[in-house]
């Protein structure tokens, strides 16, 4: 089967590639299958473009092949946390702008322009993959459609998200409406699991913005 060919439901927790042209996808895929002599058995997906909202929350790596960056693909990069993946993104580009890294703020997005080599990549790639082994999740996340209301800490208004997934450690959240928020707002959340039959208020930190998603980490443990 061929890279443009991969099933959308296939599991992809390794290192997943996504580009649009079919032969540049088999590159990359057969180049980053050479870090599996020094990481056993890490599987390498390669996925068209538009099945970019099917990234494994659990993948360890995710290589977007672009042409040029520019601010729409921002969009792009959205659609790849859209099932919850929030590891290490790598950007590939021909002609990168200097600002490029400026204009989207957020530390796991590296941006690579392909002209500084194939042994700086795989290096990059190496050290990702590394790093997302000693970061380990502290807590499992439990995948859900409650509801939550938001209120930022010192401020009477209150918006509705729908909670996507939430651990003793955070949450991510899908705001229903549009709000004014920044990164390191405190907030106050009333989050009800209907499931359990419980209601909490609990206090946290915003640690990300990417609307209409943003996630939190809880400043006390909620489950």
């Amino acid at each position: 089967m061929g890279a443009a060919e991969q099933p959308v439901n296939a599991k992809n927790d390794g290192i997943v590639i996504l580009s649009r042209e079919n032969k540049t996808r088999g590159d990359l895929k057969r180049l980053f299958e050479g870090l599996n002599y020094e990481f056993a058995n890490l599987k390498v997906v390669a996925l068209d473009m538009n099945q970019l909202g099917h990234i494994e929350p659990d993948a360890r790596l995710v290589v977007l092949d672009l042409e040029t960056w520019i601010p729409s693909d921002e969009l792009a990069l959205n659609e790849v946390r859209v099932n919850g993946y929030e590891g290490p993104v790598v950007v590939l580009t021909k002609r990168l702008s200097e600002n490029a890294s400026s204009t989207y703020g957020e530390e796991k997005v590296i941006f690579f322009d392909r002209g500084r080599g194939i042994d700086e990549l795989l290096g990059i790639g190496k050290r990702l993959i590394q790093g997302q082994a000693g970061s380990a999740r502290k807590f499992i996340r439990h995948f859900t459609n409650e509801k939550a209301e938001v209120r930022i800490d010192g401020n009477p208004s209150v918006f509705q998200c729908k909670v996507r997934n939430i651990s003793k450690g955070g949450a991510l959240l899908i705001a229903d409406q549009a709000f004014a928020l920044g990164v390191g707002d405190n907030v106050v959340l009333k989050i009800h699991l209907t499931q359990l039959k419980r209601l909490y208020h609990v206090r946290a930190r915003v640690a990300w913005i990417r609307l209409p998603k943003f996630g939190v980490e809880f400043v006390a443990g909620v489950l």
